[in-house]
């Protein structure tokens, strides 16, 4: 019950169980991402906001961490360009292979993107996908010489697969 001057002592001793309960999962949490930093190799960390807020303390912020995820843009909008070519090539000419190609292609390299985002050096996935493109639509191009798309998509996967090995030197 609150009285005027703040809580009762019972419910301010349930809140500070509470706060030393969230306090020790978030030291729980730390502890598992120190032992799976040594094995990953390590990775960088940042402050872990969610703990010191939830559980009202803003002392020793450096305890409660997490990972820093740096995001492949790159990747993601090679992904995205990819789903919206099949699309593209759908509704233009009604082509179903150029939907479900765009589709397929476009949502592998996207998991390609989350696994570069969440570690630099697991570039397989995207480097498979990238590779398969390139030699698929240069075949394609060298056929048709036509830019539109299979030069163009060759031209956007080399540059895909340059940026994958640059990034992992």
């Amino acid at each position: 019950m609150k009285s005027k001057t703040g809580w009762s002592g019972v419910e301010t001793i349930e809140k500070r169980k509470k706060q030393t309960e969230k306090i020790k999962s978030c030291e729980k949490q730390r502890t598992e991402g120190i032992e799976r930093k040594t094995k990953t190799g390590g990775a960088a960390r940042r402050t872990h906001r969610k703990c010191n807020s939830e559980a009202g303390t803003t002392n020793d912020l450096s305890q409660h961490r997490s990972r820093i995820m740096a995001i492949d843009w790159f990747g993601f909008g090679y992904a995205s360009m990819l789903i919206a070519g099949g699309f593209m090539g759908f509704s233009r000419k009604g082509s179903i292979v150029s939907l479900f190609a765009g589709l397929a292609f476009g949502l592998i390299s996207g998991y390609g993107a989350i696994c570069v985002s969440y570690n630099q050096r697991d570039i397989k996935i995207s480097l498979i996908a990238a590779a398969a493109l390139t030699i698929i639509m240069g075949v394609r191009y060298n056929h048709s010489r036509k830019l539109m798309p299979a030069g163009l998509v060759t031209i956007i996967s080399i540059v895909m697969i340059f940026k994958l090995l640059i990034n992992l030197t």
